[in-house]
């Protein structure tokens, strides 16, 4: 038998307790954060990013509310333990410096390149330049415009890249780079991408490609070609340095 009395006091309670529950959530939302290492290192938010975009992979093993706020126990470790040889050298550091006339009569220099970032395309002498790179390459340069410097240096004089570029239209600045190229000391064609400031944030060797899926998105055969992924890999490479100027 229910107490008719008491039926109006469970819904005020029941009210209380949802408006509690609500301004708790609220209140929840407002909490400070902050993030704490094994060592003791103690980071706000802020300080917690900083570290993220001078290299470091940060972790999270647990989180608990510590009063009203909210800890994060987390770890971190250099990316750079797990750069190549070639990248440790160049990453971090200023793009070798030059002064070079481009295949439009203009002269380009390092220091033009500071102030907006640069996608920079380095051919080596006798590497066959694949026409899917190239159009991609384009297709890269029409979407950023003038907002990112794009530039090509050949590992030859102005004569041959004229003669190995006749069949192609790339947009780019062509630019012949005979001796900035040899004293980059590649092996094979390369990619550097720096910020607005000329420091090197990406350098890869070689062309990507998806091994397992052809041109047309279909899985590939032992003798069918391989997908080249130059728009989707730079592309995604050059949004993050775009966003994070």
């Amino acid at each position: 038998m229910i107490d008719v009395s008491l039926v109006p006091s469970c819904w005020v309670m029941l009210l209380f307790l949802l408006v509690l529950t609500g301004f708790r959530d609220v209140h929840a939302q407002a909490k400070a954060e902050l993030f704490t290492t094994v060592d003791g290192k103690r980071f706000n938010r802020q300080q917690r990013d900083s570290i993220e975009q001078l290299g470091n992979f940060i972790g999270v093993k647990e989180k608990h509310w510590r009063g009203d706020t909210l800890v994060y126990s987390i770890f971190y470790y250099d990316k750079s333990f797990l750069l190549s040889p070639f990248q440790k050298q160049y990453m971090g550091q200023p793009f070798p410096d030059f002064n070079l006339l481009s295949m439009e009569e203009e002269w380009i220099n390092a220091t033009q390149l500071k102030g907006k970032a640069a996608f920079i395309y380095v051919c080596l002498k006798g590497e066959p330049v694949d026409e899917e790179v190239l159009v991609q390459m384009n297709d890269l340069q029409e979407k950023y415009g003038d907002r990112i410097h794009f530039i090509a240096l050949f590992e030859e004089e102005a004569a041959e890249v004229a003669t190995r570029m006749k069949q192609f239209r790339l947009r780019f600045k062509l630019l012949p780079a005979k001796s900035v190229v040899e004293n980059l000391h590649l092996n094979e064609d390369t990619w550097f991408i720096s910020d607005h400031h000329g420091i090197v944030r990406h350098a890869e060797q070689g062309i990507p490609v998806d091994m397992k899926v052809k041109p047309d998105g279909s899985f590939r055969s032992a003798d069918d070609p391989f997908k080249i992924l130059v728009y989707d890999w730079y592309g995604e490479r050059l949004e993050k340095l775009l966003s994070a100027k």
